[in-house]
C-alpha cells in the first residue's frame, strides 16, 4: 500500500508504508534528507527560488575598487596635459617624469639678473616654450566653470583637488602679469616668448 504526501519541492512524494515504520519514524527520516540537501551549497537557480520577493542576495564587496570607466580615464589624461605643460619651478608631485624646471629666468632684463617682472611659472602653449596668454586665460575659465558646474563628478573621479590646483597654478601666474595691487590696470603682458615678454597697453 502507498500513500502520496506533500513534497516541500513542489511534487508528490511516495511514500511506501508497507514497512513497520512509525510515523515518527518516517518523519525522522525526512528531515534527515532534508538537512543531507541543505548542507550542500545551492546554485544560483535555487538561492533564487527561496529568496522571497523583498529579499535580495547581499552584493559581494569587492578587494580592490572598480576599475575606471573610459570618461574617467579619458579626463584624468586631459588634466594631466596640463602638468605636462607647467613653466617654472615644478611641485615635487608633478606626475610628468620628463618635465622639470624650466624658464627661470622669465621677466628678468638681461644677464646681470635685474628684474622687471617676475614671470617664471604659468604654462606653454604647446610644445615649445611660448606662453601665450589669452588662449590660457581660455583655458582657465572653461576649467574654472567646470568645476563650479560638475564638482562632484570631479571629486566622483578623484581629480578634484588635482583640477584645483591646475587652475591655482595658472592664476596664481596671472596675477604676475600686471600690478594687481593697484587702483588701476594700465599694462598688461600678453605673451612671453624665451625670456622675453610683450607687454600691451592698456
Amino acid at each position: 500500500m502507498s500513500m502520496y504526501g506533500r513534497d516541500p519541492w513542489g511534487g508528490p512524494l511516495e511514500i511506501n508504508t508497507a514497512d513497520s515504520a512509525t510515523d515518527d519514524d518516517r518523519s525522522r527520516n525526512l528531515n534527515d534528507f532534508d538537512r543531507a540537501a541543505l548542507s550542500r551549497p545551492l546554485d544560483e537557480t535555487q538561492q533564487s527560488w527561496l529568496l522571497g520577493p523583498g529579499e535580495q542576495k547581499k552584493k559581494r564587496h569587492h578587494k580592490h575598487p572598480p576599475a575606471p570607466d573610459n570618461y574617467t580615464i579619458a579626463l584624468q589624461k586631459a588634466l594631466k596635459f596640463f602638468n605636462a605643460q607647467k613653466s617654472g619651478k615644478l611641485p615635487k608631485h608633478n606626475n610628468v617624469s620628463w618635465r622639470g624646471n624650466s624658464c627661470l629666468n622669465d621677466g628678468k632684463l638681461d644677464k646681470s639678473g635685474a628684474v622687471i617682472k617676475d614671470l617664471v611659472g604659468g604654462y606653454y602653449d604647446a610644445g615649445d616654450a611660448i606662453k601665450f596668454h589669452f588662449p590660457k586665460a581660455f583655458a582657465m575659465t572653461m576649467l574654472s566653470w567646470s568645476v563650479i558646474e560638475y564638482s562632484a563628478k570631479y571629486e566622483a573621479a578623484g581629480e578634484l583637488a588635482h583640477v584645483k590646483e591646475i587652475i591655482k597654478w595658472g592664476t596664481d601666474y596671472f596675477l604676475k602679469t600686471f600690478n594687481s595691487t593697484a587702483d588701476t590696470i594700465s599694462q598688461l603682458v600678453a605673451q612671453v616668448d624665451f625670456e622675453i615678454f610683450f607687454q600691451c597697453e592698456l
